[in-house]
């Protein structure tokens, strides 16, 4: 233990071990607060100010309605075939549940 302590400058090994812990630990945060700096300045590019119609935004809604819907038809046919789930049991058991939850 004497050994270490002299190759640490005289710094106990668990002393140095905590420091060389505390450093690792500084230098990711460091990282990671650097990355949520560079976040936070796309996210407020993208909100900038920009003019579109009502219809405009309605049509962009409706178009990612399609295909949220798309993509959950294809999730239910998906758990349909890999679990044998009859959708119409599955919908009937979520109606009891809720049912029971609201009494």
């Amino acid at each position: 233990m004497e050994q270490k302590a002299k190759t640490n400058g005289g710094v106990p090994s668990s002393t140095f071990n905590r420091l060389a812990a505390l450093e690792r630990e500084n230098a990711q945060l460091r990282r990671a607060l650097d990355s949520r700096v560079i976040i936070e300045q796309a996210k407020g590019a993208t909100l900038t100010p920009t003019v579109i119609t009502t219809d405009e935004h309605l049509q962009i809604l409706e178009g990612r309605i399609v295909q949220l819907s798309s993509i959950l038809e294809a999730l239910t046919i998906d758990v349909q075939q890999r679990f044998k789930i009859d959708l119409a049991d599955l919908v009937a058991d979520f109606r009891d549940v809720r049912r029971d939850l609201e009494s």
